[in-house]
């Protein structure tokens, strides 16, 4: 790892977002976020973190999250006897059913390594490896190079910890959106709280605006989701009002606390705001936003200047996340994807069926 005075360029992939920054002694030089579909941006901010990307490509702190990922909150019987790696792999490997997979793990109040000889919960994430070779694919065709891409959402949920000390407490649900799927994390101040699956998933969000919008293909809901100047105002609720129930539902899943907790989204920009205040709205919630600057003084980490703070928003918490926890040291919150596979005499999964 670079010493803190070096340059380091830090990137999240998703997979429909790309969120990047430059940084040198804590410092944020420049950087901001987009969508993978609009190219024009894309190739705008990877010039700015890298002048010479264009020719040479970059090298860079990468971090990428797949589309199809599955989260589970230890118990705590499971926080004492199953530590080791043989143990988690065992347990991803019984939630997803088969096929090749890897998996992260950390500590759920801490995000310190999970230890043999420890006993505190542990929460953990893991991907088929298709979906995970998809991303970091993505991250290879857009000339970015890095020594290993670890896993980017755990940053989000040191980033969201950290600001809900700073204002003193509460609770959000960070909504893991995936193309079939998607999962919702409790965090409070003290980490993980729970986590529970969603029926809903991308493909029937872009449905969904295709209904509300009465748009001939399911193509074109997904590329009007995405488009950064379509004024989503008065179809926004109605799409909201679709996806909503079942984002209530997964919501009415998680531990009970003193005050429903707001809503923030991985893998979406502050262009698709207005989607996560919708959902959050319909769901009975509100939407999480928290001061950047505030947050990135939390995390040890500043602006170099207001142009460079305004071109961030909340969706990039867990980028800041990411630089801070590197700046600290340690490995707090940073786990890496670990290969597993199907234990011996699991037969592996059919695969899903071709989409028209």
């Amino acid at each position: 790892m670079p010493k803190d005075e070096e340059t380091r360029i830090v990137v999240e992939l998703t997979h429909h977002s790309l969120h990047a920054l430059r940084a040198a002694g804590g410092t944020v030089e420049a950087g901001g976020e987009c969508v993978l579909e609009n190219k024009p941006a894309v190739e705008a901010l990877l010039g700015a973190v890298a002048p010479e990307w264009k020719t040479a490509g970059l090298r860079a702190d990468a971090f990428i999250w797949p589309d199809a990922a599955g989260w589970r909150l230890s118990t705590d019987t499971e926080a004492m006897l199953d530590r080791t790696g043989e143990a988690l792999s065992a347990i991803a490997a019984s939630d997803l059913g088969g096929a090749e997979f890897a998996y992260a793990a950390c500590g759920a109040g801490d995000g310190g390594a999970v230890t043999p000889e420890g006993s505190e919960r542990w929460v953990m994430a893991f991907s088929p490896s298709a979906s995970l070779e998809r991303v970091s694919e993505a991250l290879s065709n857009l000339k970015v190079e890095s020594d290993g891409a670890g896993p980017a959402a755990f940053a989000h949920v040191s980033a969201i910890s950290a600001a809900l000390r700073l204002a003193g407490g509460g609770s959000v649900a960070l909504w893991d959106l995936g193309s079939e799927r998607s999962s919702v994390i409790l965090v409070t101040d003290a980490g993980v709280q729970g986590t529970a699956t969603c029926t809903v998933g991308l493909e029937s969000i872009f449905e969904a605006v295709q209904a509300t919008l009465r748009l001939k293909f399911r193509g074109a809901g997904a590329r009007l989701f995405f488009n950064e100047a379509y004024d989503f105002t008065d179809p926004g609720p109605k799409v909201a009002a679709i996806v909503g129930p079942a984002v209530k539902e997964a919501l009415g899943l998680l531990p009970r606390l003193e005050a429903p907790p707001a809503l923030a989204c991985l893998g979406l920009t502050g262009k698709q705001s207005w989607f996560v205040r919708d959902v959050a709205a319909a769901a009975g919630a509100s939407a999480w936003e928290t001061s950047l600057g505030k947050l990135a003084g939390e995390l040890g980490v500043k602006f170099a200047d207001d142009a460079v703070e305004a071109s961030f928003t909340t969706a990039s918490a867990g980028l800041l996340g990411l630089l801070g926890a590197q700046l600290r040291g340690g490995g707090a919150w940073l786990p890496s994807w670990a290969e597993a596979e199907v234990p011996a005499g699991k037969p592996e999964a059919e695969p899903p069926a071709a989409q028209e």
